[in-house]
């Protein structure tokens, strides 16, 4: 399927008959099913400098997401 222009996908999860993609261009965790048909956004944040490094993501067994950040040496931590 085809993606939204701008949508830069960095990562992909999936999960419980869901797709999870992180764009890098748009800053923002998205979910699909698994026909590509979008569902809802987790996360999402204004792209700019401070949050450009942002790239891989996972998902512990409480569905917590963890996103990695490059560029200023972090995890993120995002909680339900």
């Amino acid at each position: 399927f085809q993606l939204p222009d701008g949508y830069i996908p960095s990562d992909i999860l999936i999960q419980e008959n869901k797709m999870y993609l992180f764009s890098q261009g748009i800053t923002q965790v998205d979910v699909l099913d698994l026909q590509g048909q979008y569902l809802h956004t987790i996360f999402g944040e204004k792209s700019s400098p401070e949050n450009r490094g942002l790239g891989y993501m996972t998902v512990d067994d409480e569905g917590n997401f963890y996103l990695s950040d490059q560029e200023n040496n972090a995890i993120y931590k995002l909680e339900k």
